[in-house]
């Protein structure tokens, strides 16, 4: 659950408060800047980003002229992202119960101000970077019609397509489970294509 986040020693404008949280982390009790090994294991979530002193705001609604307009959810994303987290909260907190394990450090979520502005003057910005997420594009490389859903994913079963026979995937997003993505996912899912495959040989 740790993002991988490095911040440079440009940012001389983090915020005070932040710092202190960072060195208390890293068990610096002089409130110095931590290095960026220790931020790099911090997680990164909206939270994060506030203390960061990062503007938060609502969706993306349009823009006209030099003004963006923003819907008013911030408050259901960041209540959505709390719901997520106490969702993992109780599933690692019930893990660790039955195998005799401490519970693990989750407290609640602290407060994040969702009062903010559904619209924004664009005049002072030099630039703005669009990180709008992605979908796979499988399809524009695999000519296989019918092989991939809407949104661009294998249509499969353990990896094996059900559309053409001998078409497997590995390493796709939640192909077999949460972790399919991931190197520790990935050759789980790789031994089962294999074993698939060495079947049908």
């Amino acid at each position: 659950m740790n993002a991988q986040f490095v911040i440079r020693e440009q940012h001389e404008t983090t915020r005070p408060r932040f710092r202190r949280r960072l060195a208390e982390r890293a068990g610096d009790a002089r409130g110095q800047r931590p290095t960026a090994v220790e931020m790099y294991r911090m997680d990164l979530n909206l939270r994060t980003l506030d203390d960061l002193g990062v503007h938060l705001l609502g969706h993306l609604d349009g823009a006209s002229g030099r003004r963006a307009r923003f819907r008013d959810d911030l408050g259901a994303s960041v209540a959505w992202g709390d719901e997520r987290h106490g969702q993992l909260r109780d599933l690692f907190t019930a893990f660790a119960a039955e195998r005799g394990l401490p519970a693990p450090e989750m407290p609640e979520p602290g407060r994040i101000d969702v009062d903010v502005p559904n619209e924004v003057d664009l005049a002072g910005f030099g630039a703005v970077l669009f990180a709008g997420g992605f979908r796979p594009d499988y399809g524009s490389w695999v000519d296989v019609p019918g092989a991939f859903d809407d949104s661009g994913f294998p249509v499969h079963r353990d990896g094996a397509s059900t559309v053409a026979p001998g078409l497997h995937f590995v390493g796709v997003h939640l192909l077999r489970s949460r972790k399919s993505a991931l190197f520790l996912g990935a050759g789980e899912d790789a031994a089962v294509v294999a074993d698939a495959i060495a079947a049908a040989a």
